[in-house]
């Protein structure tokens, strides 16, 4: 899978399902299992919206990627116990301050 196409893909589609409370999303893309993770942040506790937009945007990446043989998504809540944006992820959109 070309990963820069990846990461475009992604910013272009989570963009497009977004509620007003998601702050920020990223990715990991794990080629050798062929595993996609999507992070949906939210400023407050998540709601039915804020997981249905993450849903959808999965589902276009997948049909998008036919590499993709795994996928799941997470929402987080920013500051819950010192929760934040885990380095290791690709971030693909942060809300404008």
């Amino acid at each position: 899978m070309d990963e820069d196409q990846l990461d475009v893909s992604a910013r272009y589609i989570v963009k497009r399902n977004l509620s007003s409370n998601i702050e920020a999303a990223a990715i990991q893309w794990d080629a050798v299992e062929g595993r996609l993770d999507l992070t949906y942040y939210t400023s407050a506790a998540p709601s039915d919206e804020d997981e249905e937009s993450c849903e959808i945007a999965m589902t276009e990446l997948i049909a998008e990627f036919p590499d993709i043989r795994a996928a799941d998504t997470h929402l987080v809540k920013l500051g819950a116990e010192g929760v934040g944006i885990r380095e290791d992820l690709r971030l693909v959109f942060c809300k404008e301050r």
